[in-house]
């Protein structure tokens, strides 16, 4: 009746005030979600990909460079290597063994998993103070608990995630190695110069070792052959070159450690958590579901029924 809607009208904001809190709540949360892996995301690029003694990937592209180049002394090892190698490992290796342990021996990837964990300690601090100060105290208490509970799942599918992207981005970080090597082919004194220089064969024995497990990423940074053949590259006709592709690897880096890790990942996981706080003393009715409402009880009678 026409009654009805006015009383419905005259009475809407009051009566769905404790809906309209439960969205405030909602978009704070999303709001501390943005912001602390926003700073997670700073983290990452500080700590690594800024980081002049952590940042390993174009190490491990200039090592795939150096399993590229014919280096004196070194294809006797090599085929050596490759007959000793049976065929199951060879085949393992192919299937990704390789990228298995370039992914445990990273850096990188125990660094995301700290940074990970940070985040949601942070996050956990600022629901306890929202619970000790926010007005909506026992949602925010409640979604303090469903956090605790639910972090080591979090972390879990948060490393796992981290082992995939590393292992995935071997194939960005090999392109790059071959770009590299097809830019030296164009320069012929700069490639045969590489070659015949010694430390450019014991760069490549640390390379093959990495390859097959010998060794791991940290190691490959600070081996002084590693960063002899960096200086000689740098310095080369492909310098300029080798930093461009530098920039972009990082760039193509973050964008896919910020989507795949931490939007993809623990962004999506963090803003479902309130849908696990129990139903029991809260709404759960959503701003759309709402607008809906809103909607049909301006064109028709008895609009709360969608809500």
């Amino acid at each position: 009746s026409r009654f009805e809607q006015e009383l419905l009208q005259k009475h809407w904001a009051g009566w769905l005030e404790p809906v309209f809190a439960e969205h405030q709540a909602l978009q704070h949360w999303q709001d501390m979600i943005e912001q602390t892996l926003e700073q997670a995301l700073a983290s990452y690029q500080r700590d690594f990909l800024d980081h002049p003694h952590h940042y390993e990937t174009f190490q491990y592209a200039l090592a795939e460079l150096l399993n590229l180049l014919e280096i004196p002394g070194m294809a006797g090892v090599l085929a050596g290597t490759r007959k000793i190698l049976t065929w199951p490992v060879r085949q393992m290796m192919k299937l990704g063994r390789k990228r298995l342990h370039l992914a445990n021996s990273s850096h990188e990837v125990a660094l995301l998993k700290q940074i990970a964990e940070h985040a949601l300690i942070q996050l956990g601090d600022r629901l306890l103070d929202e619970s000790e100060q926010n007005r909506q105290n026992h949602w925010w208490q409640q979604l303090s608990s469903v956090l605790r509970s639910q972090k080591p799942a979090l972390l879990k599918e948060f490393d796992r995630v981290a082992k995939t992207y590393h292992i995935d981005f071997q194939q960005d970080v090999e392109s790059a190695a071959h770009r590299l090597y097809e830019q030296l082919q164009k320069q012929p004194f700069a490639l045969n110069s590489l070659r015949a220089t010694r430390v450019t064969a014991d760069a490549a024995a640390i390379a093959l070792a990495l390859n097959t497990g010998g060794v791991g990423l940290h190691d490959l940074i600070i081996a002084p052959a590693m960063f002899t053949v960096t200086s000689l590259l740098a310095e080369s006709a492909i310098g300029s070159y080798m930093g461009k592709v530098e920039r972009e690897l990082k760039q193509q880096q973050f964008d896919t450690v910020k989507r795949t890790l931490f939007v993809d990942c623990l962004g999506i996981a963090l803003t479902q958590l309130p849908s696990s706080i129990s139903s029991d003393r809260y709404f759960n009715i959503s701003p759309e579901q709402l607008q809906a409402a809103e909607a049909q009880l301006k064109d028709k009678r008895h609009g709360l029924r969608l809500l």
